[in-house]
């Protein structure tokens, strides 16, 4: 195993960072439990605070210039990504929903529920539709349907166009973000397992048993889909057949989603540290201690990675 990498900066904030973070054009984009979003350089530098009165749980969106995110109990807004300032607020409670920008629209779930479309230039709504529960995770787009997870345990696929429900199917995913590829839906499920559906049909293609729940979003590269799981393992399995590649154990809970690069995944655990795995043999490379758990989801961006902490730091941190 390599030494610790090295820490390049840390920025304190009042309260835990569940959020994680964004990166574009040199500036990072994380929200914190004390009511702030913070726009930092990249060397650590803070450019604005954009503060509400409810947590920043979810994960900020940049796109063309515009921040969007969601504020726990508030309002989702639209931030100029180089001022702060607001330019349009809608009143939905998107909780630990993140939003979705996709040719001009921005998809969101809900505590109310509903999976909200809303137009990226003014906020106004273009459909929402009722789920069975509060919409806790965040949507995935792909071939023009909006895959979802509500917390009554069903994933959803919605028409990205009119907001009409293709399919449905009960997985008991509450929590984890679907991920989609080469037409596969790959799910976390509270049933402590992990599940493939049919991205056309919801029919299931595989399932496989973890040790706890799965929480974790997964992410998909090359044939293989990385998760993590509250029983503390990043998994990585075919994502063909859900047979195992390999396992690596944290010590502590995976709530983390993995981020890749060509040769190694990165995740947070619980266990205070974040890990960096090679991706073919599931071999520690490195790991980098934090002084609490680690909820937020790394981002890897030109040999950094940025993560947010329980600790209510932002981290930058070298590859090595």
């Amino acid at each position: 195993m390599r030494g610790e990498p090295q820490r390049y900066w840390r920025l304190g904030t009042e309260d835990r960072v569940l959020s994680s973070p964004a990166v574009a054009n040199g500036v990072v984009y994380v929200g914190s439990f004390d009511g702030g979003l913070y726009a930092v350089t990249v060397d650590g530098k803070r450019v604005w605070r954009f503060s509400t009165n409810g947590d920043f749980l979810s994960s900020p969106a940049v796109v063309d210039g515009v921040v969007y995110a969601g504020s726990y109990g508030g309002s989702l807004f639209a931030l100029d990504a180089l001022t702060g300032e607001v330019k349009w607020t809608a009143a939905i409670d998107p909780d630990g929903s993140s939003p979705t920008v996709v040719d001009g629209v921005v998809y969101i779930g809900s505590a109310d529920g509903n999976l909200y479309a809303l137009n990226a230039a003014d906020g106004s709504v273009r459909w929402r539709v009722a789920t069975g529960a509060g919409i806790f995770t965040s949507p995935a787009v792909a071939d023009g349907v909006v895959y979802c997870a509500s917390s009554d345990g069903f994933v959803y696929a919605i028409d990205a166009a009119s907001g009409g429900i293709r399919w449905r199917a009960n997985v008991g995913a509450k929590y984890s973000s679907p991920a989609i590829a080469n037409g596969t839906v790959f799910v976390g499920s509270t049933f402590n397992s992990f599940y493939a559906l049919d991205a056309g049909t919801g029919a299931v293609r595989w399932a496989i048993t973890t040790g706890d729940s799965v929480l974790s979003s997964p992410a998909v590269a090359n044939g293989a889909v990385y998760f993590g799981s509250n029983d503390g393992n990043l998994y990585a399995v075919n994502a063909e057949t859900g047979d195992s590649i390999w396992a690596y154990q944290t010590g502590g809970q995976v709530i983390s989603s993995p981020a890749l690069t060509k040769n190694l995944v990165y995740v947070g655990s619980m266990a205070g540290i974040v890990v960096a795995v090679d991706r073919t043999t599931g071999q520690l490379q490195w790991q980098s201690t934090t002084d609490a758990g680690v909820y937020s989801s790394p981002a890897v961006v030109d040999e950094t990675i940025y993560v947010g902490c329980d600790d209510g730091r932002l981290y930058a941190l070298g590859v090595q």
